[in-house]
């Protein structure tokens, strides 16, 4: 399985607000809602936690994971991959 959407990934539905965090890149995107379960979502294949994922179909290298437990916040820190040429 490729990397996956960001905005097809979680229910929107749960406990746990979902917030992204870009570094070197200006944009946005939504925030969104999930639940425990879906933390099994960014779990790949081989067993590894994915470490590119698409943010409005553009590919961005997944650098942190971060859960806080106090706040019910689950963020995700993401950078551009940078395409050599």
């Amino acid at each position: 399985m490729g990397s996956p959407e960001y905005l097809l990934l979680f229910s929107g539905k749960g406990d746990y607000e979902v917030e992204v965090k870009f570094r070197g890149f200006s944009g946005r995107i939504a925030k969104t809602k999930m639940s425990a379960e879906e933390i099994l979502k960014l779990v790949a294949d081989n067993g590894k936690f994915y470490d590119e994922m698409f943010f409005d179909e553009r590919l961005f290298k997944i650098y942190k994971y971060q859960i806080d437990l106090k706040k019910n916040k689950f963020t995700i820190f993401a950078e551009p991959v940078l395409h050599k040429e």
